[in-house]
C-alpha cells in the first residue's frame, strides 16, 4: 500500500513507501525492510529482548518505570553506525577513544515533564574494557581448493523467507529454526548457495554434525555427534 507510513506517521515517513509487517503478540510491528523485519523475529524467537538485557535491567533500577523520553545504547553494538553520522574528523577522535566509550558500555537518558518543567536522569554503566585478543585461522590446503560455482543457485528456489535471511545475513548465513526457536542449523552462503562450512544442531543447542557444502552438495568429512555431545561417527563425501 503505497504512501501507508506517510498517512499515519506524517511527512518525516515519506521515502519508506513499501511497509512490512508481523503480528507479535498484540502488537502489529512495521518495517521499511524486510531484512530489518526478520532481525527482529528472530532477535524475538531467540528471546533476545531488551527486558533480558543485564545492562538495561541494572539501567532501569535508578529510574521511574515511565517517562516522556526513554533512550537506551548499547555502546558496542551502536559503535559502528556512528561513523555515517559524523565527518571524518570527529569519527577519527571517537575511533581514538574507543577503548574510553567501551568502557561505558550501556547510557540511559530519561527525561520526565511535569506542568512546565522538566527534569533529565543520565545513567552511565562503566565497566573497563579489555580488548580481545583475535584468533588467528590457519588455511589448509583444503580450504585454498577453488569451489565450483557454475551450478544452479539454490537462491532461485527458496522461499522469500529463505530469501530474507540471506540478505540479512549479507548472502554469507543462512539459519533456520525449530518451531520452539532453538536454532536448528546454520549454513555458509554464497550467492544463494550452500558454499561452505555446515552446522546442525539439536534442539538443546548440542552440536549434531558438522561439515561442508560446495554448490548445495556436501564436501569432505562429516562428522556426527550424539545428543550427550559424544562422537558418534563420520562420513567422506
Amino acid at each position: 500500500m503505497k504512501g501507508f507510513f506517510r498517512l499515519f506517521f506524517g511527512k518525516l515517513f515519506d521515502k519508506f513507501e513499501k511497509p512490512y509487517y508481523t503480528y507479535v503478540d498484540d502488537y502489529v510491528v512495521f518495517s521499511n525492510k524486510a531484512a530489518s523485519l526478520l532481525s527482529f523475529v528472530e532477535d524475538y524467537e531467540q528471546k533476545n529482548l531488551l527486558k533480558n538485557n543485564p545492562g538495561f535491567e541494572t539501567a532501569l533500577s535508578y529510574l521511574k518505570s515511565s517517562s516522556t523520553i526513554f533512550l537506551y545504547t548499547d555502546v558496542r553494538k551502536f559503535y559502528f553506525q556512528l561513523k555515517p553520522m559524523m565527518n571524518p574528523a570527529t569519527w577519527n577522535e571517537i575511533q581514538s577513544n574507543k577503548d574510553v566509550l567501551y568502557s561505558f558500555p550501556y547510557w540511559t537518558m530519561q527525561i520526565i515533564g511535569e506542568d512546565q518543567s522538566a527534569s533529565l536522569q543520565y545513567v552511565m554503566d562503566y565497566s573497563p574494557y579489555q580488548p580481545e585478543e583475535v584468533a588467528v585461522a590457519i588455511a589448509t590446503d583444503e580450504d585454498d581448493k577453488e569451489m565450483n560455482e557454475d551450478a544452479e543457485t539454490e537462491k532461485e528456489q527458496m522461499s522469500e523467507l529463505k530469501r530474507f535471511y540471506v540478505e540479512k545475513f549479507e548472502g554469507n548465513v543462512l539459519r533456520e529454526f525449530y518451531p520452539e526457536g532453538a536454532l536448528k542449523s546454520e549454513a555458509e552462503v554464497k550467492e544463494g548457495k550452500r558454499h561452505g562450512r555446515y552446522r546442525e544442531y539439536y534442539e538443546d543447542g548440542t552440536l549434531k554434525l558438522r561439515g561442508k557444502y560446495a554448490n548445495n552438495k556436501p564436501k569432505g568429512t562429516w562428522k556426527y555427534y550424539t545428543e550427550d555431545g559424544k562422537f558418534e561417527r563420520k562420513e567422506k563425501f
